[in-house]
């Protein structure tokens, strides 16, 4: 039996998909709008990266499954979330002047070359997850490598299509991919 096989005997889609979209919401909401601390979660110093990250997903990986009534796949959900991660760091490349300095991203406590070699350091051991994973995943594996030019593009600030198109591009791309 392979994991994304659904069982017969697994509850109807919705009693599992239900928890995992409250998480997701309760994960967006923290992100941005969380009542007790002004500017979400995000403005804790370091946390904005890896609620992004995770937020995505559990958008992208856990959701999909459970609303199929497939088993969760962790792997995906842990090469995804670096994926998410790697891909996001140009963004706080760009925004490293206008942030705060309390909120702490990658690029203003080491720099914007060093945190774009760690957006690729994290897209390869995303891409290696896909493959060592027990069910490789390859259109993700591909979306991952495929993004490393894009990212390495995105050491300084860029016009606002590079992370419109190229960089949100690629979650889009992966989506397709993974329908088709």
């Amino acid at each position: 039996n392979r994991s994304r096989h659904r069982q017969d005997d697994q509850k109807p889609a919705w009693t599992t998909f239900l928890p995992w979209a409250c998480g997701a919401g309760l994960l967006s909401v923290g992100y941005a709008i969380w009542p007790a601390v002004e500017g979400g979660l995000r403005s804790f110093p370091g946390m904005k990266l890896p609620l992004i990250a995770i937020t995505w997903a559990w958008a992208t990986v856990l959701l999909p499954l459970s609303a199929e009534g497939l088993d969760l796949n962790l792997w995906a959900f842990a090469g995804q979330m670096l994926f998410i991660a790697g891909i996001t760091i140009p963004f706080d490349v760009r925004d490293m002047n206008q942030d705060a300095d309390a909120l702490g991203t990658l690029p203003q406590r080491i720099g914007a070359h060093r945190a774009i070699r760690l957006a690729l350091l994290l897209l390869a051991i995303s891409a290696g997850i896909f493959v060592v994973a027990p069910q490789i995943e390859w259109v993700r594996m591909g979306t991952a490598v495929g993004a490393m030019p894009i990212v390495a593009w995105g050491v300084v600030p860029r016009n606002e299509a590079y992370y419109t198109f190229a960089l949100d591009g690629m979650l889009v791309v992966q989506a397709v991919a993974i329908w088709l």
